[in-house]
């Protein structure tokens, strides 16, 4: 760029910092000079990062620097300048790092960040035990000998710590809960992770130094040589049975029995020389609880292992047991043994198993008939039909509760064989225990209280007593089994819940029926062990084998196309529940009924007023297919979690739907309303909120771009509620065309506080405004907040803010322009916003980032105002010799005003001359306002042009208004500057530019080349 008279400033400030209160000039409390004044910085977020930035900005080394929390140095005095400072590094000075706003904080002193750029190679040694190899490990820093917190340590520090000090570290170990005594003084290191192979305890990963979540009772030891650790059985008849005890630091102690296998037993058995390959764990301190630490937890082996050792486990003397869960171990346990006790002959009872002396009983928890097989099989009984039964049916156990969560395959040659808890660790009560019967009679069944023989409520007979089966799952194929096995037609049987025969008495035999309908007898179908239930008599199942094709109706109606739908059965008409219902089930209501169908529609919550008699129907799930609703899918018959209020209704020829926004200070705004049966009712819950709202606010004609929807839950409001679950795609064209439960269909208690659905078609409409402006579309803007309006201040803002404001507004956007400055006019009140960043998709502008409200660095000046539909801009050349050069001004909001020169460069000239209509190939912008000094204002500041816009407001450019000038660097232009020093004029009338070069005259028809 030719700049006449130009001149370049350079400012720049780098923050001063200094290191406080170290023994060296390399080390200390860091200190930042702010506004005037030394002040500290916090210690949240920081890493070694900073060190580097800071040691390296004050010409120290910095390799190895290191940064430390909690005033390490002491505590500062006056302001916490900088808090959550995040380097990469690479910065030059702390002002790059991030960090939040100066002087914005949640610290005290005691959370000063100290440095050291040349720190000293800790030290560390082993305090507390019996030799050098052993004892609690301390860390030598800042002239203070400190601890280490067991925090996530494993046997890897111990290799480092060892292997550093020159000592064995092959086998040395890490224990925490500071055995060989607590510590005093800091704590320097808190959740220290080795790899094993650093050479120090300064590469390992932790937290920084004196930051940690500790007391001294956690202290990290270390035993560089460990003894051989010696294991024991503690408790038992023989050697090899008993409590397992493990000595280490002079002390036996226990192991807790959290995760434990049998693959343990075999690790401890092996080592221990005894019989190992039948070993059994147990838990719950079956050889009596032991005394002193509990030295290990959550020990888990593969059992390839030599010793316990080299099993994983927690760190050594760190658990969450108490005694009464210590492990015990039998390395030749005898066979187990097993009875069955309490029934009428051999082959039945409760299962009791013998166990360390003991007999006790198993946990009816997961077993299944193949554990019947195996126990039968064991006992040498008969066991191909061998059943299990829960809910101790031979009566309860006395003793201990040996087993739990035992699974068989059914091809176990005992129950040892099966998968199951750890012997003596249960959740189980008296109550619960398993009983078998190796040789059951056949199931007997029968259907009881129907009008005939083929009808009635089920009932089985087992163990000499008939008792009933619960609805839970049921289906017909169940009807189907039972039937055929009763020699009754079967083909058509149906099932039915809430024991629509009557309840029964006696035990409830059976719940959870699964069958595939091909079974022979119930007996083959899935179900829960015998006896267990979650059931009582008004759930029982009853069976149909011969019922009567279904009847349908639709009753309190204004015709016979509408009402409440009503089903006839077992000789009565009752109703249908209106849970997972849909507008199918209407088609297939309509079309049997021979009624329209294509625009059915069903509605909830009884519209038609609610119906007497059984609920007979629930769940019902129609394809929509169906040629009638015995078709589609629904529960058993009378089975329901319904009342009267939740009938379900249709409407074979239904009235268009109507809606509005009702109870909003505008019309954008309110609580959905939809009108229908002539009556006008609510929304209560939906899915995909904005595209709910859109199709809301698009079909009533309102603007719906930024649309909202929300729920409010307020106090029992009368009136109905007429859809819920409403889930729109966002094309359609009406709220009907959303998939929604059944209309009327609302899932609420009557008086209960109700979540409804309101929309605002144009949020935020009341939170900001355009003051000052001669139409709706521009001014000054101002934003609500805190029950006042506020000014927004011009501080990084970009064209995006106008986009979001004008949308929120409902305006047009896309050409919508911002302006700093104060151009409609300084506002009053507080400035409640500044930074202010928007993307441009934003919904409000509070959604934008900012500084946070109410905090700005500003005046009323600066205040930022937009137009939603400027006008077209005009450009100017004044004060030159013709009209081809001069200061460049544009025209804005009625007033001619300059371009500051920051950053031009010669494609602004470019743009504006091509813009004029004149030559451009050779022109030049200057500084400096060489062709004199302009008034008003100065419009633009860092204009930067590609060269290829059609005019200057397309350049990218600060807003309008917003500069750091003054007339002096006002921009010109030329766009034929003389060339080489040639004598250069120019003159011209509507048709001809003259130009004269020395005594050469060219001519140029403005519409024409050069002639």
């Amino acid at each position: 760029m030719a700049d006449k008279n130009s001149r370049n400033v350079l400012a720049f400030s780098e923050t001063l910092i200094r290191l406080v209160g170290g023994e060296t000039e390399y080390e200390g409390r860091l200190e930042v000079y702010h506004f005037g004044q030394w002040g500290t910085v916090c210690d949240d977020s920081v890493t070694d990062k900073l060190a580097v930035v800071v040691c390296r900005s004050l010409k120290f080394p910095w390799n190895t620097s290191e940064v430390y929390r909690n005033a390490v140095y002491g505590e500062g005095l006056g302001p916490i300048w900088l808090d959550n400072v995040i380097c990469e590094g690479s910065e030059i000075s702390i002002d790059e790092c991030q960090h939040q706003e100066w002087g914005t904080h949640n610290c005290y002193h005691g959370k000063d960040v100290s440095i050291n750029c040349s720190p000293n190679d800790t030290l560390i040694r082993l305090v507390g035990g019996d030799t050098e190899s052993e004892g609690r490990l301390e860390v030598y820093k800042f002239g203070k000998w400190g601890t280490v917190c067991d925090d996530l340590v494993t046997d890897k520090l111990a290799n480092v710590v060892c292997r550093s000090l020159g000592l064995p570290w092959n086998t040395s170990e890490v224990y925490g809960n500071a055995v060989y005594g607590p510590g005093s003084g800091p704590i320097w290191l808190d959740y220290v992770n080795c790899e094993g192979s650093e050479i120090s305890i300064d590469e390992c990963q932790h937290r920084e130094w004196g930051s940690h979540n500790c007391d001294h009772r956690k202290d990290v030891s270390i035993n560089c040589s460990p003894y051989d650790t010696i294991i024991r059985l503690v408790g038992g008849d023989t050697e090899s049975e008993g409590r397992l005890e493990v000595y280490k630091l002079g002390k036996w102690g226990t192991v807790c029995d959290d995760l434990v296998t049998d693959k343990l037993a075999a690790v401890v058995c092996r080592s221990l020389g005894f019989p190992w390959n039948t070993s059994e764990v147990y838990g719950n301190a079956v050889y009596g609880p032991g005394s002193g630490p509990i030295w290990l937890d959550g020990v888990y082996c593969k059992g390839s292992e030599t010793s316990i050792d080299e099993c994983q486990h927690g760190e050594w003397g760190t658990h969450d047991c108490n005694h009464s869960k210590d492990v015990s171990i039998n390395c030749s346990p005898n066979d187990t043994l097993i009875r069955l006790v309490g029934g009428d002959t051999e082959f039945e009872g409760r299962l009791e198993v013998y166990k360390v002396g003991q007999w006790g009983t198993v946990c009816d928890y997961s077993p299944n008939d193949k554990l019947a097989a195996v126990v039968c099989r064991s006992l040498g009984f008969p066991w191909n039909t061998s059943e299990v039964y829960g809910i101790a049916v031979y009566g309860p156990g006395s003793g201990p509760i040996w087993l739990d969560d035992v699974n068989c395959e059914g091809s176990e040659i005992s129950i040892d064989k099966c998968q199951h808890g750890v012997w003596g660790s249960h959740i189980c009560y008296r109550g619960k225990e398993v009983s078998i019967n190796c040789s059951p009679n056949d199931t007997l069944i029968r259907l009881v209280g129907g009008d005939t023989e083929s009808e009635g409520r089920l009932e089985v007979y087992k163990l000499g007593k008939w008792g009933t089966v619960c609805d839970s799952s049921p289906n017909d194929n169940l009807a189907a089994v039972v039937c055929r096995s009763l020699g009754f037609p079967w083909n058509t049987s149906e099932v039915y819940g809430n024991a629509v025969y009557g309840p029964g008495s006696g035990p409830i035999w059976l719940d959870y029926v699964n069958c595939e309908g091909s079974e022979i007898s119930i007996d083959e179908c899935q179900h829960g062990v015998w006896g267990s239930h979650y059931c009582d008599h008004k759930k029982v199942v009853s069976i149909n084998c011969s019922p009567n094709d279904t009847l349908i109706r639709l009753v309190g109606g204004d015709t016979e196309y509408e009402g409440r739908l009503e089903v006839f059965k077992l000789g009565k008409w009752g109703t249908v529940c209106d849970y997972s219902h849909n507008d199918k089930l209407a088609a297939v209501v309509c079309r049997s009924l021979g009624f329209p169908w294509n625009t059915s529609e069903v509605y909830g919550n009884a519209v038609y007023g609610p119906g007497s008699g059984p609920i007979w129907l629930d769940d019902v799930n129609c394809e929509g297919s169906e040629t009638r609703i015995d078709e589609c899918q629904h529960r058993e018959w009378g089975s329901h979690y319904c009342d009267h209020r939740k009938d379900v209704s249709i409407n074979c020829s239904p009235n268009d739907t109507v809606i509005r926004l009702a109870g909003g200070p505008t019309k954008y705004e309110g609580r959905v309303e939809v009108y229908k049966f002539g009556k006008w009712g609510k929304v209560s819950t939906y899915k995909r909120k904005r595209k709910f709202a859109s199709v809301v606010c698009r079909s009533l004609g309102l603007p719906w771009y930024t649309s909202k929807a929300y729920r409010r839950t307020t106090v029992y409001e009368p009136g109905r509620v007429w859809l819920e679950h409403v889930n729109c795609v966002g094309d359609e064209t009406n709220i009907d065309k959303c998939s929604h439960r059944g209309w009327g269909s609302y899932n609420s208690y009557i008086n209960s506080p109700s979540p409804y659905a309101y929309v605002n078609c144009l949020p935020g409409y009341d939170t900001v405004r355009l003051v000052g402006g001669s139409t709706k579309y521009e001014g000054r803007l101002e934003v609500y907040y805190n029950r006042t309006w506020g000014t927004v201040c011009e501080g990084r803002l970009n064209a995006n803010i106008s986009t979001v404001v004008c949308r929120t507004l409902g305006l047009p956007w896309t050409t919508s322009e911002l302006y700093g400055g104060a151009v409609y006019g300084q506002g009053s009140g507080p400035i409640w916003l500044d930074d202010v960043d928007c993307v441009g998709s934003e919904t409000k502008i509070q959604d934008c980032t900012h500084r946070g409200w109410g905090s700005h660095n500003c005046d009323h000046s600066k205040d930022v105002s937009i137009s939603c539909l400027p006008a077209n801009e005009t450009v100017r050349l004044m004060g030159g010799a013709s009209q081809f050069e001069g200061r460049l001004e544009v025209y804005r909001h009625g007033q001619w005003g300059t371009v500051c020169d920051d950053n031009l460069n010669e494609k602004v000239s470019a743009v504006v001359c091509r813009t004029l209509g004149f030559p451009w190939t050779t022109s030049e912008v200057y500084g400096g306002a060489v062709y004199g000094q302009g008034s008003g204002r100065i419009w633009l500041d860092n204009v930067k042009c590609e060269g290829t816009e059609a005019r200057i407001q397309d350049c990218k450019h600060d807003a309008w208004g917003t500069n750091n000038c003054d007339h002096t660097e006002d921009a010109s232009i030329n766009c034929l500057p003389s060339i080489g020093g040639i004598s250069f004029h120019i003159f011209s009338n509507p048709q001809y530019f003259i130009m004269i070069y020395n005594y050469a005259i060219l001519i140029q028809l403005k519409s024409d080349s050069i002639i």
